[in-house]
């Protein structure tokens, strides 16, 4: 680190007040004169990082603060000093903001940053704190995936915890036999990678809001019997009693309960007698967990105006008592579990 040159350890804080964030402006009296900044200062010996940003709180703005967990580090070289620069998350837990040291002390939010001149070494922080910003801001569902259909593929079977093992899974659970198979949310078709394995011949009806991953699904697989639609499955007529089984792979952790028991109404009412449907998606054990994301979800919509009929990319998984629950009331006569690994769950459901 620095090359074998002194090190200097500072600490800050980011310090939020809903959307907007803590900066503060350097005295006309210190180097970097009137640039901003955040809170804190220099370790002294003897203090451990978050004793060091503790104190610089109280001395420069007369707050007390719970120091959380840390959001960036950075090493950067000043003409005069290379500093590593430790930036923790923090809350005020007492006190009112002073103007003790600092010039100008102010409250903005991540779109205002470029309207500010802050030092050099605050540069890649703020351009995570942008990524951050624009993380938080809800997509629309199907351009949400055309964006990401390129990387799709190797995210899910990579990335996300127990779906590589589940699409394999989910393969082997679609009965013998099965010859008419209906796919909700199909994409890319990573689950019918490994269904046309050991079925190749069956019929598929794949449903998915985005074109690019559908097209993505025809040129894997040119050669089998592939009917697929693009639109929105909620609206989607099934037909009554068409087909032998029905899958969905991490497609509905995005949707409210109400929104799943019609479609799943929907889906018992398209399988023929004895007709089984499986399901492998997000869910979790709790349901301190669901009304959590449920909770921010709502929060999100309403502070970007988003109505609840339009579709975004945001994580609203139910517990597995609760998916079990829904579809016993759809109709279906049994639902056990069949697999879990991580959050990834399946179910299968027989009517």
């Amino acid at each position: 680190m620095g090359n074998g040159k002194s090190v200097t350890h500072v600490v800050a804080a980011l310090i939020w007040d809903e959307d907007k964030f803590m900066i503060c402006q350097r005295p006309t009296n210190k180097t970097r004169a009137l640039e901003w900044e955040f809170v804190g200062g220099k370790v002294e010996k003897g203090e451990t990082k978050q004793q060091a940003l503790i104190r610089e709180c109280m001395e420069e703005l007369g707050i007390t603060v719970k120091v959380g967990d840390i959001f960036t580090e950075v090493d950067h070289q000043y003409p005069d000093i290379f500093v590593h620069l430790t930036l923790f998350n923090a809350k005020i837990e007492s006190g009112t903001v002073k103007r003790l040291e600092h010039n100008d002390i102010r409250w903005i939010h991540p779109s205002e940053i470029s309207g500010y001149n802050f030092c050099p070494a605050d540069e890649e922080i703020l351009k995570k704190i942008m990524r951050g910003k624009n993380m938080n801001l809800l997509e629309k569902m199907d351009s949400f995936f055309e964006k990401r259909v390129e990387e799709y593929d190797e995210h899910m079977l990579c990335e996300v915890k127990g779906c590589k093992e589940g699409y394999i899974k989910m393969a082997q659970l679609i009965p013998d036999g099965t010859q008419s198979l209906l796919d909700l949310g199909c994409g890319t078709g990573l689950e019918l990678d490994e269904i046309f394995k050991i079925h190749p011949r069956i019929h598929v009806t794949g449903i998915d809001l985005t074109e690019a991953m559908l097209c993505k699904l025809k040129q894997k697989h040119p050669d089998k019997n592939l009917k697929l639609i693009c639109d929105d499955y909620f609206k989607e007529d099934f037909g009554k009693e068409s087909f032998d089984c029905a899958i969905s792979f991490q497609s509905l952790h995005h949707f409210t309960q109400e929104k799943k028991i019609g479609l799943y109404e929907k889906i018992h009412s398209a399988l023929k007698e004895k007709g089984v449907y499986i399901e492998c998606d997000y869910m979790v054990l709790t349901q301190q967990e669901e009304d959590l994301y449920f909770s921010e979800n709502e929060r999100k919509r309403k502070e970007q105006g988003i109505s609840d009929d339009i579709f975004c990319h945001y994580d609203t998984p139910c517990t597995i008592e609760n998916q079990i629950k829904l579809l016993k009331k759809a109709g279906f006569k049994t639902v056990k579990q069949v697999f879990r690994i991580e959050n990834t769950t399946m179910l299968i459901a027989e009517k």
